[in-house]
């Protein structure tokens, strides 16, 4: 597998959990005491009562050299028999053997013994391959993540409340800027930042739940518009300069909970339970959109050095205007969003004056006054290049439009259903509308009438509990016999 994937320039790196071991580990059952279930006193590799709140089974002591053997001795081996390209340590802020039990923030702080540790083992990984990358689930005290990230490591960037937040549209107050290295005062572009990741509940999910839906016609819980909010999100995400993480499916806005029971319920004690897979998703306008916006993104990042600039500005702290500019001898970005519910002005502050170019539509925009201002939308974005780049074959970012009549931008979901089926729509126009729930033999099995409903953004609930399990067809109609169809599987 590693050989096929370097073939493909695909480096591959390990997620490795050395700061605990279960009762099971023969680490653990070779020097163990029974009476009070846990490692003995003598344990050469593991603490009998944990150093930290955090400790998940049993915890390492990193300061015994058993301990250092066995690490650096299994690192060693993944790297020469294997030639993986790099490791993830989890829990990385408890390598030590500093006692914080019953002071979480204390954990945090500064810990020069946690420190040395972790150039001890950095370290001989780079003895065996010097290019290894070194990534650490750390989120200590920012000097501390400093010391390390300069030293040749890759701190963590938790950023996902942040752009929960922004994404929500709830507050124009939730800064992004700790997205970057440099609002971190590091010297080095060692941060991997992230918005979404296996421990939180996705953007999308967010906004299809919390979304602010305050403004009629811009409803976040919506589902065009919660996708068109995970696109704004990409463009204020990918386009900072340094290494970011991408959680699977956030490329086509998996909507479901963590918190998510096989049942549809949802619990704390279901976090770790299977999730649906949607193989639906890139069949989706709405869906299939956000994964060619996110896919045009990295193929900017990995093809172009200006995405690797140290000369960039980051307006991301405050406001309803969100800007990057990235600036290269060679090429100039600029990227402009309005973050906000209603539509904003937006001051430009271009680098230069001359032709630039929108990336997504390839429109021209000629700038004579670098202080020019443009009207944008509630969550639009554009990125603005100084010269032409064409988008990667085979993508299509132009805005999705469903519509028929004064119908438009229709939306059945959950897909397949359960108990619950929610109907989402948009009207141009004041309307009477029909919904017909169909089977697959094409009998007539529900129909709900809805009259003279107004423009703008519409929202209905259905008993879905009645229906057999099967394909069904959804399809809606205007009062001119406008038609839209969408297929739902019941289980």
């Amino acid at each position: 597998l590693i050989d096929e994937c370097h073939k493909r320039n695909i480096a591959i790196i390990l997620d490795v959990v050395f700061n605990h071991a279960t009762g099971d580990s023969p680490l653990a059952r070779l020097y163990w005491d029974a009476a009070n279930n846990r490692p003995a006193a003598d344990n050469p590799w593991l603490n009998p009562i944990a150093k930290h709140e955090f400790n998940v089974f049993n915890d390492f002591n990193h300061e015994s050299a058993a301990t250092k053997t066995y690490v650096k001795n299994c690192l060693q081996y993944w790297q020469t028999e294997f030639k993986v390209d790099g490791f993830r340590f989890d829990l990385s802020k408890g390598f030590t053997q500093k006692n914080t039990l019953g002071s979480v923030a204390n954990w945090g702080q500064y810990d020069a013994t946690r420190i040395a540790i972790w150039k001890d083992y950095a370290n001989a990984m780079w003895a065996t391959d010097p290019s290894t990358f070194v990534i650490l689930e750390h989120f200590a005290d920012n000097s501390e993540e400093k010391e390390l990230a300069e030293y040749g490591m890759m701190p963590w960037g938790n950023m996902r409340y942040n752009y929960k937040e922004v994404a929500n549209g709830y507050n124009t107050t939730t800064s992004l800027s700790g997205i970057s290295y440099k609002d971190r005062n590091w010297t080095v572009p060692h941060l991997v930042g992230y918005m979404e990741s296996h421990d939180e509940d996705r953007l999308a999910f967010e906004c299809r739940t919390y979304g602010n839906s305050t403004i009629p016609n811009y409803n976040i819980k919506f589902l065009p518009i919660a996708m068109l909010r995970a696109e704004l999100m990409q463009n204020l995400f990918y386009t900072v300069p340094g290494p970011k993480m991408l959680w699977q499916f956030g490329e086509v806005g998996y909507d479901f909970s963590i918190r998510r029971c096989e049942d549809g319920t949802l619990s704390d004690n279901c976090r770790l339970s299977p999730k649906p897979i949607r193989w639906d998703y890139p069949t989706d306008p709405y869906r299939r959109r956000l994964y060619d916006v996110t896919a045009a993104l990295i193929h900017l990042r990995t093809n172009y050095d200006v995405f690797e600039t140290t000369d960039f500005q980051l307006n991301l702290a405050t406001g309803a205007v969100r800007t990057i500019r990235l600036n290269s001898p060679n090429m100039n970005v600029h990227v402009l969003t309005n973050t906000g519910i209603v539509p904003q002005v937006v001051a430009t502050n271009f680098q230069h004056t001359g032709t630039w170019y929108e990336y997504y539509t390839g429109t021209t925009l000629n700038v004579s006054n670098v202080n020019t201002s443009l009207n944008f939308q509630p969550g639009e974005y554009r990125l603005y290049i100084d010269q032409f780049v064409p988008l990667p074959a085979g993508l299509n970012t132009t805005p999705v439009r469903e519509a028929a009549g004064r119908l438009g931008d229709f939306e059945v979901y959950p897909n397949p259903a359960s108990e619950l089926l929610n109907v989402d729509f948009n009207l141009n126009a004041t309307s009477a509308v029909v919904l017909e729930i169909r089977n697959a033999t094409g009998q007539l099995v529900n129909t709900q009438y809805f009259g003279a409903l107004p423009s703008g953004p519409q929202h209905f609930e259905l008993d879905a509990a009645t229906l057999l399990p099967g394909v069904y067809f959804v399809s809606i109609r205007d009062e001119n016999g406008a038609l839209l169809r969408k297929k739902l599987m019941k289980f």
